[in-house]
């Protein structure tokens, strides 16, 4: 075949791209004594010479991943796959650190099983502190004592699970004068909570009916600010114990009371009762 040649004892390739043709190759090695040797000896072999030309895998696994942080550890949640052009068996790694170290750590809490391709997490995910972890994955097949690998950065995004409750930073005492008139703010709730992104979108609400006797009061769902709705009096009610509650859009809620101070207005001037003057 014109991809060899015989220098010495050896048999070189020196067209390699003429192998893409031959598989297998039939050759023929002939060995003649050295002209100063005594007699004509001719040996001639045949054999046949398997050619493996070795290609790294194919990544067919789409590159990314949406995993909540409350997922169970241990648990496999995604399978990262790839094509062999070769007969060689595929084995998967991930690149935890500098050193290759393949066991759990701070920055990667994800492991892969080396034939299937299986991940699994081995610590529990914190969304607060890594909401993106980047996963340097290899795709290897060894043919011989010849490796190939095909490398690439599997992005695992860390969803929040809604983990904490709304916590109520306000004070619950407030103070309205007795004359106060519809639609008059008396004051504003405040929470935070530690959640993000839509977790953490609180609603604040009442948890008796509105506008009524017992609470003539209304308040902001949103902004947690609470008016008057209804007359006030100090002589019939001078006081307001209200249970209030501030709840995230998956409903984790935070109950507590308020209290709403009515104070009196002197309103009245002195009337003069004229029985009361003596004659004089």
């Amino acid at each position: 075949s014109s991809a060899f040649a015989t220098v010495g004892n050896n048999v070189s390739v020196f067209n390699s791209s003429a192998l893409l043709s031959l598989r297998p190759v039939q050759l023929t090695i002939t060995a003649i004594n050295p002209p100063d040797t005594a007699g004509d000896k001719v040996l001639t072999a045949n054999f046949t010479l398997n050619i493996f030309i070795v290609h790294a895998p194919i990544i067919t696994s789409i590159p990314n991943y949406m995993l909540l942080e409350n997922f169970t550890v241990e648990r496999m949640f995604y399978r990262i796959s790839a094509n062999n052009l070769d007969s060689g068996l595929i084995t998967f790694s991930i690149q935890h650190n500098l050193t290759g170290d393949p066991t759990c750590n701070e920055t990667v809490p994800v492991i892969i099983d080396e034939y299937s391709g299986w991940l699994s997490l081995c610590r529990q995910l914190d969304y607060e502190m890594e909401s993106i972890i980047v996963l340097p994955i290899s795709a290897c097949t060894t043919v011989g004592t010849i490796k190939k690998c095909t490398t690439f950065n599997f992005t695992l995004y860390v969803l929040d699970s809604n983990d904490y409750y709304p916590q109520i930073t306000s004070l619950n005492n407030f103070t309205v004068f007795e004359t106060a008139s519809f639609g008059t703010k008396i004051g504003c709730l405040s929470a935070i909570d530690l959640d993000t992104g839509l977790n953490q979108v609180l609603r604040f609400n009442f948890l008796t009916e509105i506008c009524t006797t017992t609470n003539p009061f209304v308040m902001n769902q949103t902004a947690g600010c609470i008016y008057v709705c209804q007359p006030l009096d100090y002589t019939t009610v001078s006081s307001y114990i209200l249970s209030i509650a501030v709840c995230d859009l998956r409903s984790l809620c935070t109950y507590g009371n308020i209290s709403i101070q009515v104070q009196y207005v002197n309103r009245y001037a002195p009337i003069i009762d004229s029985s009361s003057v003596a004659n004089v």
